[in-house]
């Protein structure tokens, strides 16, 4: 079982799945989250602004969500 201390703990066990298991940060989280037996949605608060932007990012290349602009509207 996971014992989390911290955020930061949380985020480096994300960053070495990424690494060494190749697979993305969606998966990543997932699959740590399936092998402890945590909810995805407990662990959300632990997770770092960079991941949150790498997660949005993914997901805008899978067309999960719409891509945000950076554009002023006319």
């Amino acid at each position: 079982m996971l014992k989390l201390k911290s955020s930061k703990e949380f985020c480096t066990d994300i960053e070495n799945t990424v690494s060494d298991m190749r697979m993305s940060y969606i998966e990543s989280i997932t699959h740590l989250c399936e092998e402890n037996n945590l909810e995805i949605e407990n662990v959300t608060p632990l997770l770092s602004s960079f991941i949150t932007e790498k997660i949005k990012y993914e997901a805008e290349g899978l067309n999960l969500v719409r891509k945000s602009t950076e554009k002023l509207p006319l």
